[in-house]
């Protein structure tokens, strides 16, 4: 497309997994740019996981739990990711609790997954609140815990992250909403200010996901 038309900038969304293809078409690209979900020190809007997993912490220990779990099968190298474990580990330390990230070395079929996640929370120590970003994840505990016959969230709490709230099992999920469409707009705002000066970087801004209750 670059080679055939003309742009004044180039917006690039680039959410995970993490693609080099992008970052090609970017360093080709003689005019600014904007990048959309990655996080990077100057021209990027992208979406605070580590703020959702501090906030989420927070949530949770003022709901009273001291056994929050911060739970991903999805072992994604994306920062996103990283940035939630980050916050979820530092909001636990800051609290004064011990942290129970569940998040294995390797990459565990999807098939063994709801096994492993019912012996968790079948522990005699078991968290009683978890937080995870991944989709799949999240599917994987409410069948577990609906096959322990554990009641939501009286038995346990959970809180995810989508665009919408996660009602999907029937039943609502606590979610941080991440607003696609608010990312759109700060990005295209960023970009024309780069087209009016383009000698000029711009700070990345970070975005912060409104809970959804």
């Amino acid at each position: 497309v670059l080679r055939e038309l003309n742009a004044d900038g180039l917006l690039i969304n680039a959410p995970p997994p993490p693609c080099p293809e992008a970052t090609d078409v970017a360093e080709r690209f003689a005019g600014p740019a904007v990048w959309l979900q990655s996080r990077q020190p100057a021209n990027a809007v992208y979406f605070d996981f580590e703020g959702v997993g501090r906030r989420a912490v927070e949530c949770l220990v003022h709901a009273g739990h001291r056994h929050i779990a911060c739970g991903d099968y999805s072992v994604s190298p994306h920062h996103t990711s990283q940035d939630l474990r980050y916050g979820y580990l530092r909001a636990m330390q800051a609290a004064g609790l011990p942290p129970r990230l569940i998040a294995p070395a390797g990459r565990t079929p999807r098939t063994e997954r709801p096994g492993l996640i019912r012996e968790w929370l079948s522990h005699p120590e078991r968290p009683t609140a978890v937080l995870t970003g991944s989709h799949s994840t999240l599917i994987q505990i409410l069948l577990a815990a609906a096959q322990l016959g554990m009641a939501l969230p009286a038995d346990l709490s959970v809180i995810t992250i989508a665009d919408r709230v996660f009602d999907d099992a029937g039943l609502a999920i606590t979610t941080f909403q991440t607003a696609y469409r608010t990312m759109g707009l700060e990005g295209v705002a960023m970009l024309r200010r780069r087209i009016a000066e383009p000698s000029r970087g711009e700070v990345s801004r970070a975005l912060e996901l409104p809970l959804l209750p």
